[in-house]
């Protein structure tokens, strides 16, 4: 039994997780988080590199194509997209891209 195959319950007890769950937590089922952490790791790059501003772009961009996918996809395709409510997940990562998107305007290129 690895640690997919079970899950502790309300009083802590370890129950089995039924055999549909444990075929959605296999790695090949998370690629919308794969591609918006992809995304992100460019801004991150650019922003190493000495690009500010495209990378603060780049990153905001992650943030609305989780907000996109995130709003598109079922609870169970979404995969680790899935934190709360849909209606949430969506606001914050809404929110999360318009801020980003903000900092990377609102902080002056160096002369």
């Amino acid at each position: 039994m690895n640690e997919f195959d079970s899950t502790a319950d309300r009083t802590g007890a370890v129950v089995p997780l039924p055999r549909g769950a444990q075929r959605r937590m296999r790695p090949a089922t998370q690629w919308p988080i794969a591609v918006v952490l992809v995304i992100l790791g460019v801004g991150l790059l650019l922003v190493a590199l000495g690009a500010f501003r495209a990378g603060t772009v780049t990153m905001a961009c992650s943030a609305w194509v989780a907000f996109l996918l995130r709003l598109v996809l079922s609870d169970k395709q979404a995969g680790l997209l899935v934190v709360r409510r849909r209606s949430v997940d969506t606001w914050i990562l809404g929110l999360l891209g318009l801020l980003a998107l903000i900092l990377a305007f609102w902080v002056p290129i160096p002369k």
